[in-house]
């Protein structure tokens, strides 16, 4: 049963809202990076490479290439994020293997979290 005045959300406004999301957290770990840049932010860009692709619906289609597009997208620009906070010398913390930069770890969560955020958004689609 509809509700009367009921809109469903549109492509773009889904969109928009996985990619606002992100960029909040990137504004969060940007701020947090800039206050105390010995620490290291671990989760910060597994969660923002993730949560556009997790926030995208599961559609009926057999076409998955917006949630890929979305995944794709999102690790470019948080690993964009982390080569910013590198060379601004925000990035300057430990890592859990305790050695090779930063970076390298950043970079590597940010393509992690974009593959679970598309693989748990993909799931659903199949479930």
């Amino acid at each position: 049963m509809k509700r009367q005045g009921y809109q469903p959300m549109s492509k773009l406004s889904v969109q928009a809202r996985g990619g606002l999301a992100m960029v909040g957290v990137c504004v969060i770990w940007i701020f947090l990076a800039s206050r105390r840049p010995e620490l290291t932010y671990h989760f910060a860009p597994l969660i923002a490479a993730g949560v556009w692709p997790f926030l995208l619906p599961p559609s009926n289609e057999e076409q998955s290439s917006p949630i890929v597009r979305a995944a794709v997208v999102s690790a470019a620009a948080v690993s964009a994020v982390a080569v910013l906070l590198h060379i601004a010398g925000r990035l300057e913390g430990p890592t859990f293997w305790d050695d090779g930069p930063a970076l390298t770890e950043a970079i590597l969560f940010a393509v992690g979290g974009a593959a679970i955020g598309a693989a748990i958004s993909l799931s659903r689609r199949d479930a």
